[in-house]
């Protein structure tokens, strides 16, 4: 993040701001905003509805062409969250994302597969680091992970690698009794 920015705006003051009624809500790629679109009212819906979609997906696809990380970290965002990334990530507008940042949420193997998903088909092409460490993803998520991420050069996967951790599956032992 901007020193200058973090200097006046603290990463805890603005998640703090954003979340007072609940949890911040993730992003909406161009498609999912229109299929809300559709479920809402206008005065004009022939003309206005279009209109609304149109400058979401202009304002979005430049917006999200500019930021190099994506600070989404103790939002307490769960796997529908992870969803929203994915689809985000599957639009091809972060082309200049470095880091995306979802540590200490709640993502489990659900979220996790996604991520997977939308980057196997989609990988930005600087992205350098995921951070989801302090999630609830699980074995299954990380190979999905894994997976999703072979096609990238060995020392760019290893890095993005790095940054998910992910929670061992314990056996459950009997009780003795």
């Amino acid at each position: 993040m901007d020193a200058h920015v973090e200097e006046q705006y603290p990463y805890e003051a603005m998640r703090d701001q954003c979340t007072l009624n609940g949890t911040r809500p993730a992003p909406l790629s161009p498609g999912a905003f229109a299929a809300v679109m559709a479920g809402k009212g206008f005065t004009n819906g022939k003309d206005d509805r279009p209109l609304v979609i149109r400058l979401y997906t202009e304002h979005f696809t430049h917006h999200f062409s500019k930021v190099s990380e994506l600070m989404y970290a103790t939002l307490g965002w769960g796997d529908d969250h992870a969803e929203h990334i994915a689809q985000v990530i599957e639009t091809g507008a972060m082309t200049n994302i470095e880091c995306l940042r979802l540590g200490s949420n709640d993502i489990g193997d659900r979220g996790a597969m996604a991520l997977a998903r939308a980057l196997s088909v989609a990988c930005p092409p600087k992205l350098q680091r995921i951070m989801l460490i302090d999630n609830r993803i699980r074995d299954a998520g990380r190979r999905a992970l894994e997976a999703a991420l072979q096609h990238l050069d060995e020392a760019r996967r290893d890095t993005m690698l790095m940054g998910i951790e992910y929670q061992q599956q314990q056996e459950q032992m009997p009780s003795e009794g």
